[in-house]
This record gives C-alpha cells, sequence and structure tokens, in this order.
C-alpha cells in the first residue's frame, strides 16, 4: 500500500485520516508549539496593552505567563487579565501621590514578559516581549530665551525637552503656528532652532513643543525682535582726513577778558566708511584773540593743504 489505502465503496483515503478512522477517531497526542509569539507593548493612557500568545498541541497546551523569568499571579485582575484564548491584558495602576509611588507601582507590571505553553508532553517558551510605560515629564531642562538681532545676523534658540519615553520629538511653533522650516536659512539642530540671516518678519512669539505617546508639552514663548542695523553700532574706518585751507588770518580787534571765549571756527570734512551713508563730523576750534592759519606746501604743485 501507498500513501493511502482503499476504504469503503473502493475510495482512496489519505493515509493521516486513514490512521484516524483505525484509531477510532482520536487525534495523535503531540508536544506544545508557539504559533504566535507576544510583541513588544507600550503602556499609554487608559486603555490595557494586550499581550497574545497561540500555540498548539495535543492534548490543548495550558498557557501560563511569566514576568522576568517569574509566574505571574493572576490574584490581581485590575493588573494582569487572562483572557481563554491565552491572550494577557495589562492594565495601568490608577496612582494617586507622588511620582515615585507612580514608579514603585509600575515596577510590578513592567519588563519582559514571555508565555509557556504545556501538556504532559512537554513545554514550549515563547520569545520574550518587554511592556513599557508611556512617560513625559513637566519641565523642559533649556527653555528658549528673548533675544534680540540685528538684520542679516544669525540667531539660536535653544531647547530641551523633559525627559520621557519614548524619546519626545521637538516641533518648534511661531506665532501660534506650526514653523516652516527653510534649509539653508531656519533648520533645527539638535532640538535647537537656527535662523542664518535674519530678517524682519522672523520677528515673533516662538515655543518648542515636545511630544511623545504620553502626550505634549509647551515651553515657554520667547520673544524674538529684529532690527534694522543702525549707524552708531558700524565700524567706522576713518581712512583719511584731510582739510584744505586758503592762508586765513582771524582778527578780534578786541580782545575779551575774563572766562568768556573767543571767536570761534567751525570745520567741518567727510568721513568714508564702508556704510552707503557717510555722516559728517565737526570739530569746534577756539581761537584766541588773533589766530593766524598757515598751511605749508606739503604736496609740491597742489595747492596748500593741511592734513589731520
Amino acid at each position: 500500500m501507498g500513501s493511502g489505502g482503499t476504504g469503503l465503496l473502493g475510495t482512496e483515503w489519505p493515509l493521516p485520516l486513514l490512521l484516524l478512522f483505525i484509531m477510532g477517531g482520536e487525534a495523535l497526542d503531540s508536544p506544545p508549539q508557539i504559533l504566535v509569539h507576544p510583541q513588544d507593548q507600550l503602556l499609554q493612557g487608559s486603555g490595557p496593552a494586550k499581550m497574545r500568545c497561540r500555540s498548539s498541541g495535543q492534548p490543548p497546551p495550558t498557557i501560563r505567563w511569566l514576568l522576568n523569568g517569574q509566574p505571574l499571579s493572576m490574584a490581581t485582575p485590575d493588573l494582569h487579565y487572562l483572557l481563554p484564548d491565552g491572550t494577557l491584558l495589562l492594565h495601568r495602576p490608577s496612582v494617586q501621590g507622588r511620582p515615585q509611588d507612580d514608579q514603585n507601582i509600575l515596577s510590578a507590571i513592567l519588563g519582559v514578559y514571555t508565555c509557556e505553553a504545556s501538556n504532559r508532553l512537554g513545554t514550549a517558551v515563547s520569545r520574550g516581549a518587554r511592556l513599557s510605560v508611556a512617560v513625559l515629564q513637566e519641565d523642559f531642562q533649556i527653555q528658549p530665551r528673548d533675544t534680540v538681532a540685528v538684520v542679516g545676523e544669525s540667531l539660536v534658540l535653544e531647547c530641551g525637552p523633559p525627559w520621557g519615553y519614548p524619546k519626545p520629538s521637538v516641533s518648534w511653533w511661531k506665532d501660534g503656528k506650526p514653523l516652516v522650516l527653510q534649509p539653508g536659512r531656519r533648520t533645527v539642530s539638535g532640538d535647537s532652532l537656527m535662523v542664518s540671516r535674519a530678517e524682519k518678519n522672523d520677528s515673533g512669539t516662538y515655543m518648542c513643543m515636545a511630544t511623545n505617546n504620553a502626550g505634549q508639552r509647551e515651553s515657554r514663548a520667547a520673544r524674538v525682535s529684529i532690527q534694522e542695523s543702525q549707524d552708531h553700532k558700524e565700524h567706522l574706518e576713518l581712512l583719511a582726513v584731510r582739510i584744505q585751507l586758503e592762508n586765513v588770518t582771524l582778527l578780534n580787534p578786541e580782545p575779551v577778558k575774563g572766562p568768556k571765549p573767543g571767536p570761534s571756527v567751525w570745520l567741518s570734512w567727510k568721513v568714508r566708511q564702508r556704510s552707503q551713508k557717510t555722516p559728517r563730523a565737526q570739530i569746534r576750534a577756539a581761537m584766541s584773540s588773533l589766530v593766524h592759519y598757515r598751511c605749508s606746501d606739503f604736496f609740491p604743485g597742489e595747492r596748500p593743504c593741511c592734513t589731520c
């Protein structure tokens, strides 16, 4: 006989069904096997996390769960609850107290879970699956600060988000709306906002927002002011000043006694600088009763001039 046999009415039966028929309809015993392994879960919000485990075997295996290698007690259904199909429900405990109390209670359910499927022929153990909890603390490690910059300059707004798990992502907002980044000019490095070649429209109110599965946190609002460059802030480079005068004699026929100053002469010249605007400077020269300017001929062939 080959892979089957001839049954009633000459029908060909597959060998497994033929053996099952001969043994009175009873399936063969088999050791347990894990068909569906549990996966890592994140405990967040008020809903439970689910650890699934599926197995095969004959007789049908019994499912048992372990936490960090130790059998899991089902005496606290508000934390652990086992469904008939072997799925484990994990609830986040409600805590009213200090943050460290929350951490202590969470430690009773966080860790690596494995399921065991057992019958009289043996035991099969699943792969481990980690249960974590989503956390996002309140306080920012670094808050953005108010900043004043000049058009064309670069500025940096720093942000250090609160500690959290999973690690929170950081986004920047301006005037209550998500900030549109511009490659090469408005970028995020680490968690800090970097603006190169500042423009007037970069002025506004900025804040950074930290987000993960536990929620989101907003930093303080930082005011950024971008101002036009001012002449007095620019570096003036005095290249040369020349005063050209004819021979001048200023005569005061009636000298004045006492503290009253004598006649005055006002001289003005231009200062060459890098900006397009050229300010004028004036020097006041107090004269005595007789003042006589005589300029030497420093440049032969040209009109006399005095050089400062």
